[in-house]
């Protein structure tokens, strides 16, 4: 068995012998884009010593030793309308990428979902010559199923994180290679639920519920006031102890002003103890959903858009849910509240059926246990470094 995990890796490991000196770019424009190019950068290391990599991302590639050119917290956006009010910074951040790219000519530039600006800067690197693989492809088939003929047209490799993608790819002849989901890798052990609970001192009957806003500063100034209120709501009628779990990327000062009034307690760096500990979970659409799966926890999605960047997404997007937990799954296995309905009555109310009736929770437990098994086992980040280290040995026409 190979050190990825699995009996089917790749290509076999040793390829890093063949390579000395490699330039690598790597953009990544979110916190889960900057954590997975982590992680892969990590394992890439392993295979390819003395490999330099530059490009754009935030704290954990820059851990990883990455020379970053423009940091995640200025390029983080939410909703098909605030890239327009940025449009001048965007067109000078494409700008000076590109000039990066022809100074520093890598030897393979590694894209990481964030389709707005790493698609338009894909043609620049297609123009280039240069082999192009994009890690974790962006969800275009949820809103844009024509921009997946245009990645078929600019892209060498794709390596996928849901099973399906793969044979959507396939159907417009990308070789396109699904490696698992990396958040089984990064949650890892599941962390102790109930060790948490005895650390916070969780009283009888008492309801831990874990809010877990996003990791935008708009969406969380959006989202977690209706989050806040509905525990108040929720309160009337259940024993509950809320904690707001924090991003990186958002200020604590924020965080502060939003919360006052409320009864909450801040949490950083614990999310997934509080995730694991928590009753329930109410939750932005995006990562936290996949979090709350691996790790078994009942959630209520919530989220909610500037209503023109709603108006768009009504008209763009053809998937009957929101939360990839329900579009795995095929049903609403996890409540989803949605712009209008992402009210404090409406989210508290969600909650308090799911706190008061046990079975039910139960029940989704269950198909989230069905959900995690879809999404592969531990090794996605190394699966994924072998590929790329084929596409460097092959020169994109692997």
């Amino acid at each position: 068995m190979h050190k990825c995990g699995t009996s089917n890796c790749p290509r076999p490991i040793g390829i890093s012998k063949k390579f000395r000196n490699v330039k690598l770019m790597v953009l990544a424009g979110e916190a889960s884009g900057d954590l997975h190019a982590a992680g892969l950068i990590h394992r890439l290391k392993e295979l390819l010593p003395e490999t330099h990599f530059f490009g754009m991302g935030g704290p954990k590639m820059e851990d990883e030793g990455v020379e970053l050119n423009y940091h995640i917290q200025d390029l983080s956006l939410i909703g098909f309308t605030e890239p327009l009010r940025k449009l001048p910074f965007f067109r000078r951040v494409m700008k000076e990428m590109i000039e990066l790219l022809e100074k520093k000519k890598p030897d393979l530039v590694i894209l990481v979902d964030y389709p707005g600006f790493n698609l338009r800067f894909a043609r620049q690197v297609k123009k280039r010559g240069i082999p192009l693989v994009y890690y974790i492809c962006p969800q275009v088939w949820a809103w844009a199923g024509w921009r997946i003929k245009k990645i078929a047209r600019l892209v060498d490799r794709a390596i996928v994180v849901f099973p399906f993608e793969k044979d959507l790819y396939h159907r417009v002849k990308l070789r396109a290679d699904f490696v698992g989901h990396p958040l089984i890798e990064v949650i890892g052990k599941e962390p102790k639920g109930e060790a948490f609970r005895q650390l916070i001192g969780v009283e009888n009957g008492e309801e831990v519920l874990g809010l877990f806003p996003g990791s935008r500063k708009e969406e969380v100034k959006r989202i977690l006031p209706l989050m806040l209120e509905a525990c108040r709501l929720l309160s009337k009628k259940v024993k509950v102890r809320p904690f707001l779990a924090l991003s990186p990327n958002i200020p604590p000062d924020l965080a502060r002003s939003l919360v006052k009034g409320y009864e909450v307690e801040i949490l950083k760096g614990r999310n997934y103890e509080l995730m694991a500990g928590s009753s329930l979970v109410l939750v932005a659409s995006g990562t936290a959903t996949i979090e709350a799966t691996i790790l078994g926890t009942p959630m209520v999605i919530v989220y909610r858009l500037s209503s023109l960047s709603w108006l768009l997404g009504r008209l763009l997007v053809r998937l009957p849910y929101i939360g990839m937990v329900n579009i795995l799954a095929g049903k609403p296995l996890a409540p989803e509240l949605i712009q209008k309905r992402a009210d404090p009555e409406h989210i508290a109310y969600e909650a308090w059926r799911l706190l008061k009736d046990e079975p039910r929770r139960r029940e989704m437990r269950e198909g989230l246990l069905k959900v995690k098994k879809v999404l592969g086992g531990p090794g996605a980040y190394f699966r994924a470094a072998q590929i790329v280290a084929e596409v460097l040995e092959d020169g994109g026409k692997g």
